[in-house]
């Protein structure tokens, strides 16, 4: 058995710790600062961050309903962000942003990506192989 071959059942954790990473601190800064978001929708917001991070978490100890929740609930905050930043007219705080890919926080590849990796998640749960 190779190297490649021995990290199977345990790199499904290097995603999750970072989608984790990313998403519980978003979630819980939304009720310290809720910046540009106006209420309730950044309660929901971060409600749907807090829980989609530690549901990434949880999940992968065994449920793998919640490991498909909390990929579910990112998707669902990234597809609104998108909509929200890089739609004509969007929220711009003043910058000219003639781009698709370049809104007024940079560029989508952040969205993308997270978007993508939760997306896997969704369809494939816990199942590693």
């Amino acid at each position: 058995m190779d190297l490649l071959s021995r990290l199977i059942p345990v790199v499904h954790w290097a995603p999750r710790l970072v989608l984790a990473a990313i998403f519980i601190p978003q979630g819980y800064s939304k009720f310290i600062y809720p910046g540009i978001i106006p209420p309730p929708y950044w309660q929901l917001v971060g409600v749907l961050e807090l829980l989609g991070g530690v549901f990434m978490i949880v999940g992968a100890f065994g449920r793998d309903l919640l490991t498909r929740a909390g990929a579910l609930l990112i998707l669902v905050v990234m597809t609104g962000a998108t909509i929200m930043m890089y739609q004509p007219g969007a929220i711009s705080y003043g910058l000219d942003v003639p781009k698709l890919w370049v809104g007024p926080m940079g560029g989508l590849d952040l969205q993308a990506l997270t978007a993508a990796v939760a997306l896997y998640y969704l369809v494939k749960g816990n199942e590693v192989r």
